[in-house]
């Protein structure tokens, strides 16, 4: 079963980012580097 981004409990605001990039469930977000998650604003744990 595909975990979507939606179950990871996000913030609805960054959970708008990684669905605007087109990342479909969490799995496809493994494949992603860390440093490019990072950089989506919100991703890096500042406040």
């Amino acid at each position: 079963m595909a975990t979507k981004p939606s179950d990871l409990k996000l913030k609805p605001w960054l959970l708008a980012e990684p669905t605007a990039r087109g990342y479909e469930t969490a799995e496809d977000l493994k494949d992603e580097l860390g440093a490019e998650l990072l950089r989506i604003p919100g991703m890096g744990g500042a406040c």
